[in-house]
């Protein structure tokens, strides 16, 4: 258990998990989404100050499924918090991340994720897709145009990381866990400079937390 929550910058896929430690690959599973239940326990704090915001997809090309039309890929709104320099916006540092499954790519899909992850007086910067234009209504909406990802470098260098870390540690998510995952790599991310004081706070959430049977966190 120690080792798995210990494998804190990239974390560990249960086909590994199991292989190294000879047990049976279900058994695995179960113990990994006990950790990532734990994780999900912990308050997260909102994004604040300057947030830039885009969506992705968590899924392969699909034929005839260009731009944001969604397909059988889920679609994923995504949140960087980024201290800036002093002089001049690039390049900036990002500070913490955070990642919502979205329904659709509906205006309202959108706000309620981003309610839910940055804070009310947060500077939200996205692209000119107007989308945002009602999704961002009552907080600081600044637009700048991507310019083939030369404004969000930092951004896109964070959905390139997300998606690496997917294809690489569990090739293949579906969308009932795929929260669960976002969560797992969220938080790894958020702590990448503190990760030794992770393993015992998560283990005493675990410890905490009610009792939940393989078939409960299966039908999830």
């Amino acid at each position: 258990m120690v080792y798995l929550i210990s494998t804190m910058r990239k974390g560990v896929s249960s086909c590994e998990l199991a292989r190294q430690f000879g047990i049976h690959q279900e058994t695995a599973w179960f113990i990994k989404r006990k950790v990532q239940r734990a994780l999900n326990c912990f308050t997260r704090a909102k994004l604040k100050e300057n947030v830039e915001a885009d969506e992705t997809f968590n899924g392969g090309f699909e034929p005839g499924k260009p731009g944001r039309s969604k397909g059988n890929k889920q679609l994923v709104q995504v949140c960087i918090e980024v201290e800036y320099p002093t002089h001049g916006k690039r390049r900036g540092k990002i500070k913490n991340a955070d990642a919502r499954v979205l329904k659709d790519a509906s205006s309202n899909s959108i706000k309620e994720a981003l309610d839910q992850m940055v804070h009310e007086k947060a500077v939200i910067t996205t692209d000119g897709w107007r989308g945002y234009q009602k999704a961002t209504d009552g907080k600081w909406h600044n637009i700048e145009y991507s310019e083939d990802g030369a404004n969000f470098r930092e951004l896109h260098w964070y959905i390139f990381t997300l998606k690496n870390w997917i294809r690489g540690i569990h090739h293949k998510i579906s969308r009932a866990h795929l929260q669960a995952h976002l969560d797992d790599f969220n938080y790894r991310f958020n702590r990448r400079n503190h990760s030794n004081q992770c393993p015992s706070s998560v283990l005493s959430r675990m410890a905490l937390l009610p009792k939940c049977p393989y078939s409960q966190l299966v039908a999830l």
